[in-house]
């Protein structure tokens, strides 16, 4: 960006810029407060427009302002609500709920190491729930470019917060799957969107959550992988066999080889979460029943050297 808002400024007399908390070439997100609302703090996404002709750049106003509105209309517990947006000379602004955390990109990084599979396996059923509600609302394939682990912001309790969705539609157009090769790879792009006549469908949408799952657990994009992945537990001996092939099966090259819908994928990890939780008990009253075991033994044998001390005092003291 050319400038940054400097703290203290107002947005259209109510956003008063707190602080800036992420600085791009043509994006800047701010923290501030709502003037009109106490005790209300938004995140401020402001976009510059570089169009040089006037009327690309008022097309391109025109645009945000139509598919903002549509932005604003979209909620869901797992999305980053759209409270405002506007445009400002050559800048386009969008007002969202502030998510607190941090995102999936950073916490990866910080990590040094993959998420674990409970982590992940959290994640993926709400994503999964997210990704039904985008089927259902019949949103574009260019709305699913933003998803990737930077805008996916995860609080303390493990819930994410998916962020800026839709924004490559503001300034690309709705111009389908045509605009992946304009744009660059989307993340999680599954092999049939860089086909001569690309695809989109559910199972699309399976890979995509496939793809996110199998990088957050072993820090490796299958996207980026010419050939079929590896098994997850291959490279991450930690995750379950169960977990393994669930997402092998997502990440297919195949469409037809992959789970058909969302929903069908969310039964396969539901079903696989339900079998771990039951053999957790199982575990803990087999080693309870070995540890009581145990004890019981420690016990006799006492009994029975109490009872040998017993007898030889005995026969010590009376009998000789």
């Amino acid at each position: 960006m050319s400038s940054v808002l400097n703290t203290g400024a107002v947005l259209r007399g109510r956003y008063k810029i707190d602080k800036l908390i992420y600085e791009a070439p043509l994006v800047n997100i701010y923290y501030c407060r709502d003037l009109h609302m106490s005790g209300r703090f938004w995140a401020v996404r402001e976009m510059q427009i570089v169009a040089a002709d006037p009327a690309e750049k008022s097309a391109v106003i025109n645009g945000f302002l139509k598919d903002a509105s549509f932005l604003s209309q979209i909620s869901h517990p797992y999305i980053a609500k759209v409270m405002d947006f506007f445009a400002d000379g050559t800048y386009l602004y969008i007002i969202r709920e502030f998510v607190p955390g941090a995102d999936l990109a950073s916490l990866l990084e910080s990590r040094h190491e993959p998420f674990t599979e409970e982590q992940v396996a959290g994640w993926a059923a709400q994503i999964s729930e997210l990704f039904q509600y985008f089927s259902l609302k019949k949103l574009p394939p260019i709305f699913f470019r933003e998803f990737n682990m930077g805008n996916i912001i995860v609080n303390q309790k493990s819930e994410i917060k998916l962020t800026d969705i839709g924004l490559a539609k503001i300034f690309y157009g709705d111009t389908g799957l045509s605009a992946i090769g304009r744009m660059g790879a989307c993340e999680y792009a599954a092999p049939e969107q860089y086909a001569e006549h690309p695809s989109f469908d559910s199972r699309t949408l399976v890979y995509t959550l496939g793809a996110f799952m199998y990088h957050a657990l072993t820090n490796v994009n299958p996207s980026a992988e010419s050939d079929e992945p590896h098994p997850a537990n291959i490279l991450n001996p930690s995750v379950s066999s169960a977990m393994s092939l669930i997402i092998k099966k997502a990440v297919e090259k195949n469409p037809q080889k992959r789970y058909q819908t969302i929903a069908d994928m969310r039964k396969a990890l539901s079903s696989s979460l339900k079998t771990k939780k039951q053999s957790g008990p199982v575990q803990t009253k087999a080693y309870d029943s070995e540890s009581s075991s145990s004890n019981n033994l420690l016990f006799i044998s006492a009994t029975i050297l109490l009872m040998g001390i017993i007898i030889f005092l005995g026969y010590y003291f009376f009998i000789r």
